[in-house]
């Protein structure tokens, strides 16, 4: 039997998709479905059983809404650049924000009959809550699009392996994991640890820029050391600290819709760091590949250190909301 080049493209393109979902499957199965169950596990004797209420029932609708809406907003990111921004992406944008505002009405409509919504979105009345939010999303944003950039180009550019780029990343798991064990000690006797988390994470982004910049050509991997190293430690020294400080302006009977709500923007971010990111970096790479006499290496270098500008910018501004987040709470403190 014959095949058209066509076919045969298209019968390796969902040989490749099926490994793929496999592979996918396999790593669910073996790693996430084992450590979600026994974290389900260990935390079962923290629960109590929380007040009855027998008027109060599940907000199947306000689920449904909330769900589609973020479907409409999360998958087009992830996939609108390899798409090439089709229409369908901004239709779904409008649809996203459409399905917001009808959750606020819906939620409105909820609290006159005396009902409890999902989520109340009164929430974002509180200043350190939103002021919160905004922090996680510049942070996020950041470190999603960080570490896309830095694998792509650790394997591209520099040719490594699979293996030699997890190798690359040790750095910031080894720093994220020390200052895990010395931020909450340092947070009780010292408040300015977010301050000091978003500038090491600021000065762990130049320091990349800077190395990549002056080796040029002949840059390795190992040169990058100590940026990454400064870069997990003020990882860790915003996003760990950060989370208490939002939640405790939070009112009791919130906590729960507030947790629930930064979960899911700090997601969002995440899926918005690789869109935004991801497409600096692809869209200054095809402009660099029209100027003749530059080598390949020179030129995902210097898409990389544009994208990698971003994410530093992205510090700045979580460096400068977490000095807004600071001065409310001090004037929280001061009014009680």
């Amino acid at each position: 039997m014959n095949y058209t080049h066509s076919e045969t493209t298209r019968k390796l393109d969902t040989k490749r998709w099926w490994a793929l979902f496999v592979l996918l499957l396999g790593t669910l199965m073996v790693i996430n479905l084992p450590i979600g169950i026994l974290a389900m596990l260990m935390i079962i004797p923290l629960l109590r059983e929380p007040p009855s209420n027998g008027n109060q029932k599940i907000d199947v609708r306000g689920i449904i809404i909330l769900t589609c809406g973020l479907l409409l907003l999360v998958y087009p990111l992830v996939v609108g650049r390899e798409a090439g921004w089709p229409l369908w992406i901004y239709l779904s944008f409008v649809g996203a924000i459409a399905l917001f505002f009808l959750y606020q009405f819906h939620e409105k409509r909820m609290t006159l009959r005396g009902d409890e919504p999902l989520i109340r979105v009164n929430i974002f009345k509180e200043r350190t809550f939103t002021l919160g939010v905004f922090t996680i999303l510049a942070y996020q944003i950041g470190n999603s699009g960080f570490f896309l950039v830095v694998s792509m180009t650790l394997q591209d550019a520099l040719s490594l392996s699979a293996i030699d780029s997890a190798i690359a990343f040790i750095p910031i798991g080894f720093a994220f994991f020390i200052a895990s064990l010395l931020g909450p000690k340092l947070a009780k006797t010292n408040a300015s640890v977010l301050k000091w988390g978003a500038t090491l994470l600021i000065a762990g982004y130049a320091a990349v820029i800077a190395v990549c910049s002056y080796y040029g050509n002949d840059l390795h991997w190992q040169q990058l050391i100590m940026p990454f190293f400064l870069i997990g430690w003020g990882q860790e020294f915003v996003g760990a600290p950060l989370m208490g400080t939002i939640m405790s302006g939070v009112p009791k009977e919130q906590v729960g819709s507030a947790s629930g709500i930064l979960s899911t923007f700090m997601q969002t971010a995440n899926a918005l760091g690789i869109a935004a990111i991801g497409s600096v970096f692809f869209a200054v790479l095809s402009q660099s590949a029209t100027y003749t006499g530059t080598s390949a290496l020179q030129l995902q270098l210097h898409s990389f250190i544009v994208a990698l500008a971003c994410s530093a910018i992205l510090g700045a501004v979580t460096f400068t909301l977490i000095l807004c987040l600071q001065k409310n709470q001090k004037e929280l403190n001061t009014k009680s």
